[in-house]
C-alpha cells in the first residue's frame, strides 16, 4: 500500500501579525490533524532566498529533499 501524503501549498501571515505565533500555531494544527488522519509525510516548496521561512520549517522538524531543483522540504510523522 502507497504512503498518504500531503502537501501544503501556502501559508502567509499579513505583515501587522507577524512573530506572534500564529503560523507556528496554524503549522502545529496541519501537522497534528494530517498525522490523526493517517499521513505518513508532509511537503511544502519554499524559495531558497526566504531565509526566514526555510528556518521556520527547519526549526519545526522539516527536512530538505536535495533531488529537487528547488527547496522541497518534508515532515514524517
Amino acid at each position: 500500500m502507497s504512503p498518504i501524503l500531503a502537501e501544503v501549498n501556502r501559508i502567509a501571515t499579513h505583515s501587522n501579525y507577524l512573530r506572534r505565533g500564529f503560523s507556528k500555531m496554524l503549522m502545529q494544527n496541519i501537522c497534528n490533524e494530517l498525522s490523526d488522519l493517517g499521513v505518513e509525510k508532509l511537503f511544502l516548496k519554499v524559495e531558497d532566498v526566504r531565509k526566514a521561512a526555510v528556518d521556520f520549517y527547519e526549526d519545526f522538524g522539516f527536512v530538505r529533499n536535495s533531488s529537487k531543483t528547488q527547496t522541497w522540504i518534508s515532515l514524517y510523522f
